[in-house]
């Protein structure tokens, strides 16, 4: 498999996606991008699988702040890193790891928020 530029630029796209309410709202719309073996450590100190996010991001789809700053680098052929900054009252810095098999879709495989210290 190669790495091209349409692949930073799927993992983008489902990341954006992942930050979209009406996607966040829908059930069907996160299985497709969540891998079936996704963790996220969360910014609250929590970890959190595919079946906690499924329960739990459809009662609260908004997300708190702006999402700026997208980079998206290969560390393998089948890895794409993207990370990201969220500003607002609990700013982080965001980095996920996508994760393709065969020609499958990128899923995001983990997740992790890491709180910024306050101003």
């Amino acid at each position: 498999m190669t790495q091209t530029d349409d692949d930073l630029t799927e993992a983008l796209a489902g990341e954006r996606r992942l930050l979209d309410p009406h996607c966040r709202a829908d059930p069907a719309c996160l299985r497709a991008l969540l891998h079936p073996d996704f963790r996220e450590y969360g910014a609250s100190g929590n970890v959190w699988t595919r079946e906690d996010v499924l329960q739990r991001l459809p009662r609260n789809p908004q997300i708190n702040g702006q999402a700026s700053g997208f980079h998206a680098e290969h560390l393998s052929p089948e890895v794409i890193q993207v990370t990201f900054t969220i500003t607002g009252a609990r700013a982080s810095l965001r980095s996920s790891l996508w994760v393709r098999q065969g020609e499958g879709p990128w899923q995001m495989r983990f997740h992790q928020a890491t709180l910024l210290p306050s101003t």
